[in-house]
């Protein structure tokens, strides 16, 4: 019986030491893992790598974009102070150049450049802008302008503005037929409802030299323009030598018009 509560002793006091060697074991501190180590030495993994060498690319590229936009800016800032009135001018240019090329067969395209020509006259005139500098700034960039054809055709343009005031013809429907160089609808005084059509103060039959000029060019009532016909008077005949002293026409073309001019 001692025997026995003996060696009873013995085992459970043996399975205590194992209890405590395994709880022993539990309580005793993880050893530290060696970091993976990469080819090139670097602790780092290789994926951590990449990820940075990519936003590290990102952020060159995205500087090299910002740069490349700051030089752009940079070289097109001059143009950032061409007003309306600079662009105008620039159409203006084109316009009244002298040496605009008209087709053989032109009929009736000079005045439909006389029309464009009074409505960007007229929408610069609404902004305030003075339009006989305007003109002269358009002569300038087609390089007519100080010459005696030039300053005559500063005049024939302002009194052809004013002629489509006075007929009524600059307003809202007006101004969209002149813009597109169709002839506008009179809205004001006996002539109302007719068209403006663009007469050749000395006929084109008479003189065909001055077909396409624009200095030979005047607004008209339709009724007043076919009333007039090939007529040449003192007026026509005027304006021919003042056509003749810039240049315009030779000395054929002149007496030819005085010739018609005679009774």
């Amino acid at each position: 019986m001692t025997e026995a509560i003996l060696k009873e002793g013995k085992q459970v006091s043996a399975s205590c030491c194992n209890i405590r060697g395994e709880e022993a074991g539990m309580m005793e501190p993880p050893r530290k893992q060696p970091h993976p180590i990469t080819p090139t030495g670097n602790p780092l993994s290789r994926q951590p790598l990449q990820n940075h060498l990519t936003i590290k690319t990102g952020i060159a590229r995205l500087v090299a974009f910002l740069a490349i936009l700051i030089l752009c800016s940079c070289k097109e800032a001059p143009r950032t102070p061409l007003s309306q009135s600079g662009a105008v001018a620039e159409v203006l240019a084109s316009l009244t150049d002298p040496a605009h090329p008209e087709p053989v067969r032109g009929k009736g395209r000079a005045i439909q450049r006389l029309r464009q020509i009074c409505y960007w006259l007229e929408m610069e005139g609404r902004e305030g802008k003075d339009e006989k500098k305007l003109i002269e700034s358009a002569q300038r960039l087609n390089g007519s302008y100080g010459s005696e054809r030039a300053r005559m055709l500063v005049e024939s343009l302002a009194r052809n503005r004013s002629i489509l005031e006075h007929l009524g013809c600059l307003d809202e429907a007006g101004m969209g037929k002149l813009r597109t160089g169709n002839a506008p609808t009179i809205t004001k005084g006996p002539y109302a409802g007719e068209l403006a059509t663009g007469d050749h103060i000395i006929p084109r039959s008479v003189s065909p030299a001055l077909d396409n000029v624009l200095l030979n060019l005047e607004f008209m009532p339709e009724t007043l323009n076919h009333r007039k016909g090939a007529q040449v008077g003192e007026a026509q005949v005027a304006l021919a030598r003042q056509f003749h002293a810039a240049g315009i026409i030779d000395s054929g073309e002149l007496e030819a018009i005085k010739a018609a001019g005679e009774p």
